[in-house]
């Protein structure tokens, strides 16, 4: 089930929702002059799908995964960074578990969960430090600060 948010956090979600709106806007702007930024794009709007999530909007939060991926899957295999693949992961899985939340979408949130993993297990490096996928693994700090220490080459 997705966590309530505590009354007193309501308004932060909404103001963050607001601040990741805008910010999508902008960046949208950008990918027009600068295609490559459509891995970024990507990121963001499953940023702000998650938000969406936690606010208890899930129909919003299921179209803004559903873009992510859109966007993602068009640079994954062109660009296939650890961190794109690692950002298609988390979205899959998010997606993966808002389904397990509505009646009669356990298989496909279950399709979804399978191909985080097998995306995971096939494309990330092999010094990836972690051998199993996990809600945990993918919304760690560690995982967030372990990418700043990777080498360019790892990256690119």
């Amino acid at each position: 089930d997705t966590p309530k948010i505590p009354h007193h956090d309501e308004d932060n979600v909404r103001d963050s929702s607001g601040y990741a709106g805008d910010a999508l806007k902008i960046l949208e702007q950008l990918v027009i002059k600068f295609p490559l930024l459509n891995a970024s794009l990507g990121r963001a709007l499953g940023l702000l799908g998650a938000n969406y999530k936690l606010a208890g909007s899930a129909v919003t939060a299921e179209g803004l995964f559903q873009s992510s991926l859109d966007k993602l899957d068009g640079t994954v295999l062109k660009a296939s960074s650890p961190l794109s693949i690692l950002d298609k992961c988390i979205i899959l899985m998010r997606l993966g578990d808002l389904y397990m939340d509505w009646e009669k979408r356990e298989k496909d949130a279950e399709l979804l969960l399978s191909r985080a993993d097998s995306l995971r297990s096939s494309e990330l490096p092999r010094s990836w430090p972690v051998t199993e996928l996990s809600r945990s693994w993918l919304t760690s700090n560690e995982v967030t600060s372990g990418l700043q220490i990777w080498s360019v080459q790892d990256v690119l």
